[in-house]
């Protein structure tokens, strides 16, 4: 099993700080206030679904009872909240939509952690090898450090959510359209014409 130091330590306080921002746009009406959380939040969970997938995901296919079907199942329900994110930052967004894509982001971050904490993450720490704990936990750090670094954000939450309202915001959202259309293929998973964000 894993230790409790290493992969799902690093997962669940990922899921804490991207929960805790979930929330707090919940709270939040419409405003300057809320759209720098939701931008933070949309860079966040983007930059960790791709550690997610490139690090996790393998040893819970290796090791997970059923873990490919598993891991797939999750991959689509990830990728609608992709979507949802590459629509949050288009300009030309009415009011009354934006609040809908908000409100499926939000639903779409929570499913995820409670999705994670409930099923894949107990999955994992049954059937993963201690010789592995380890190095599943720091390709984890440094997968998530590095992919911080390239979309140049904080890795903690010290930063005043305000400073993402700034003119870096267009080009935050075509670095995270880069990562996920290098990492899965041109068009994979491009928002489609009748798409509206999160699927249940």
């Amino acid at each position: 099993m894993l230790e409790a130091d290493d992969a799902a330590k690093e997962i669940a306080r990922e899921h804490d700080e991207i929960d805790r921002l979930s929330v707090l746009i919940s709270m939040l009406s419409a405003g300057d206030e809320r759209d720098a959380h939701v931008h933070k939040a949309c860079v966040r969970f983007a930059v960790h679904v791709h550690a997610e997938e490139k690090h996790l995901h393998q040893a819970m296919r290796r090791h997970v009872p059923d873990g490919v079907n598993l891991v797939e199942a999750q991959r689509t329900r990830d990728h609608a909240v992709i979507r949802t994110i590459e629509y949050c930052g288009l300009r030309d967004v009415e009011p009354d939509e934006r609040d809908v894509l908000v409100g499926q982001l939000v639903v779409g971050i929570q499913d995820h952690v409670e999705r994670y904490d409930a099923y894949l993450l107990p999955a994992l720490i049954r059937a993963c090898p201690l010789a592995e704990s380890r190095r599943v936990g720091e390709l984890l750090r440094a997968g998530l450090q590095a992919v911080r670094e390239k979309v140049k954000i904080s890795s903690g939450s010290e930063r005043d959510p305000a400073d993402a309202e700034s003119a870096s915001e267009e080009s935050h959202h075509r670095r995270l359209r880069g990562l996920f259309h290098h990492h899965h293929g041109s068009g994979a998973d491009q928002p489609s014409a009748d798409h509206r964000g999160y699927a249940a």
